[in-house]
């Protein structure tokens, strides 16, 4: 079942507007049109929603970005009628590091794979 994400903003330039799709197709969702997300894609043939590894850090990756940003964010919508799960050596995917997550090839490349692997292992390593 898909998730949608949906924001509206004030005050992000075009540059920012792309590295924010670029990280959300990275992270394995489609961009639906200007800023509303899906996910899965609408070709998704997996038999579970990998939340652990492509939704939650997208999710994670856009709050940072707007706060380290300054940005406005005016409205966030998540619509979700989902269901995801790990069982070792049953079903879905286990959690991953940065280095190994499994990163979609964006419609652009603003957001760079590698810087994308290593803000997810920084952000785990600041853990306190």
């Amino acid at each position: 079942m898909p998730i949608t994400a949906t924001y509206d903003v004030t005050d992000l330039d075009r540059n920012d507007r792309t590295r924010i799709r670029s990280a959300f197709e990275r992270f394995g969702w489609e961009h639906i049109g200007g800023s509303t997300f899906r996910y899965p894609a609408f070709a998704h043939d997996d038999d579970f929603e990998d939340w652990l590894n492509c939704v939650v850090p997208a999710l994670h990756f856009f709050r940072s970005f707007v706060l380290s940003k300054g940005i406005t964010l005016s409205a966030f919508t998540l619509d979700t009628h989902s269901s995801s799960c790990f069982k070792e050596g049953t079903a879905g995917a286990a959690i991953k590091d940065g280095s190994h997550l499994p990163l979609a090839p964006p419609a652009n490349v603003q957001m760079g794979e590698q810087a994308l692997r290593d803000w997810v292992n920084a952000t785990t390593s600041a853990v306190p």
